[in-house]
C-alpha cells in the first residue's frame, strides 16, 4: 500500500484543563520520533490548536531525503481523504442557503446518472454519497480511477458498473466515487468548479494562501514533500505524485499545517474565523 513521505496530523483537539497538557511540552517530541523511526517517516508536520490557540506547530524530519531539505511548518503535503471534510463543509453551506438539500436526489442534477440497481439509482442521494451507503464495499472500483485520464463525468458513469454487496442504505463502504460525485453538485448550483468554489468559499476566507485545491501541478510547488513507498521492499523507494484531481472532491488539495490551523480554528469556533463568520449558520 502506497505510503506518503510525510504524515499531517491535523485534528488534534485537547479538553483537559486550561494549561498546555505535558504530554504536548514533554512527551510529544519523544512520541513522534519513535513513531518516525517505527514507521520509516522521512518527515512530518503537526499543528495542534487548543481553547482558539495554536499550541504547537512544527516540522520534523526532511521532506526530501536526497537533499536533506528539513520539513517546517509551511511544507506543502497532499493532504488526501481530509479534502472530503471541505467538500463536506462546501456541501453543508449550500445546504443552509438553500441552494440544495443534502436529501435531493443525484439524479435531480444529473438525470443519466446511474447505480448498478435501478431502484438505487432512482433514490440514492447527496446524503447518502457523503455517509458511503451506497451499498458498495470499501474502495470497490476506487483504485480503478487513480492516476488515470478519466474526466470525473467518465468515473461517475462508471459507478453503475459496481455491482453492491449489501443493500442499498443498509451498510457502510468507504467510497471515493461517491465523494467525486456529491462534489461535482456544486458546479451544478453555483455555476463554479468544485475547485474554484472550495477556493472561493473556504481556502480564501481561512486566509489558506499556501493551499490549493488541485495537485496535478505539485511538483511544480515551492516546499513541497517527496512522496515515498515502503512497499514491497521495506526501504524507501521514491514514487511519483499521484494524479488525483478527477477525484478532485474525495482526496486533492495540497496545504500546509500552517494553514490547515487556520481549519482547524474555524471547525472548534463554529464556523468562524478570527471573529468573521464564514459558515452560515
Amino acid at each position: 500500500m502506497r505510503k506518503f513521505f510525510t504524515v499531517i496530523l491535523t485534528c488534534l483537539s485537547l479538553y483537559a484543563s486550561s494549561q498546555t497538557p505535558s504530554f504536548i511540552t514533554n512527551d510529544i517530541e519523544v512520541y513522534i520520533k519513535q513513531g518516525m523511526k517505527d514507521w520509516q517517516v522521512p518527515g512530518l508536520a503537526i499543528v495542534i490548536v487548543k481553547d482558539g490557540k495554536t499550541v504547537l506547530m512544527k516540522g520534523y524530519g526532511v521532506r526530501d531525503i536526497q537533499t536533506n531539505e528539513p520539513v517546517d511548518e509551511h511544507s506543502k503535503f497532499f493532504i488526501a481523504s481530509n479534502t472530503k471534510l471541505f467538500t463536506g463543509t462546501a456541501l453543508a453551506k449550500l445546504e443552509v442557503e438553500k441552494k440544495l438539500s443534502l436529501n435531493d436526489r443525484i439524479t435531480k442534477y444529473y438525470p443519466d446518472y446511474k447505480l448498478y440497481e435501478s431502484t438505487s439509482t432512482g433514490l440514492v442521494s447527496i446524503r447518502d454519497m457523503l455517509s458511503h451507503r451506497i451499498g458498495t464495499k470499501t474502495f470497490q472500483g476506487d483504485f480503478t480511477f487513480w492516476n488515470t485520464r478519466l474526466t470525473r463525468k467518465e468515473i461517475m458513469n462508471k459507478m453503475r458498473l459496481l455491482q453492491p454487496s449489501k443493500p442499498f442504505r443498509q451498510d457502510y463502504g468507504y467510497c471515493n466515487s461517491c465523494f467525486l460525485t456529491a462534489g461535482e453538485i456544486i458546479p451544478k448550483v453555483t455555476g463554479k468548479s468544485w475547485e474554484q468554489y472550495i477556493t472561493d468559499n473556504i481556502l480564501a476566507p481561512l486566509e489558506m494562501t499556501e493551499s490549493a485545491a488541485l495537485s496535478n501541478d505539485a511538483s511544480q510547488h515551492s516546499n513541497m514533500a517527496t512522496p515515498y513507498t515502503t512497499s514491497y521492499t521495506n526501504i524507501l523507494n521514491k514514487v511519483p505524485y499521484d494524479k488525483w484531481d478527477n477525484l478532485a472532491p474525495a482526496a486533492s488539495i495540497v496545504s500546509t499545517v500552517s494553514d490547515l490551523s487556520h481549519w482547524l480554528l474555524f471547525q472548534l469556533d463554529s464556523g468562524r474565523y478570527n471573529g468573521k463568520r464564514i459558515m452560515p449558520y
